[in-house]
């Protein structure tokens, strides 16, 4: 889905051609439940690494092969859990209060041994 933000497909244009969208958005509603596509370690913090809007939070699967980056996710477990695939990890945020208007959604990154 698009918005005044840009598209939220993978490989999306952001700041005019100057980053690309490095994930997936699944759009999603406030509290939705949330559950984690890969067996691993669960990693927990703020959504953005620079701190900013300490409110929006994610939840990181870490597995075997892969790891699992989910944004805007309010977290029902702790660091350092081990989770099964299928298994309920938190629940989805609501945007509004920092980008109003923009459709509630979960940011999905996933790496591939490092890629």
């Amino acid at each position: 889905k698009c918005d005044s933000y840009g598209c939220g497909n993978f490989g999306a244009s952001r700041d005019g051609g100057k980053r690309w969208h490095m994930g997936q958005d699944y759009i999603a509603r406030e509290g939705q439940p949330v559950f984690s596509p890969i067996r691993g370690t669960v990693s927990a913090g703020t959504a953005y690494a620079d701190g900013r809007y300490p409110e929006l939070r994610r939840v990181t699967i870490t597995g075997t092969a892969a790891r699992v980056n989910l944004m805007y996710v309010m977290p029902d477990v702790a660091a350092g859990q081990t989770v099964e695939a299928g298994e309920l990890i938190g629940e989805a945020q609501s945007l509004q209060k920092r980008y109003a208007g923009i459709p509630d959604h979960v940011h999905v990154e996933v790496s591939i041994s490092g890629v």
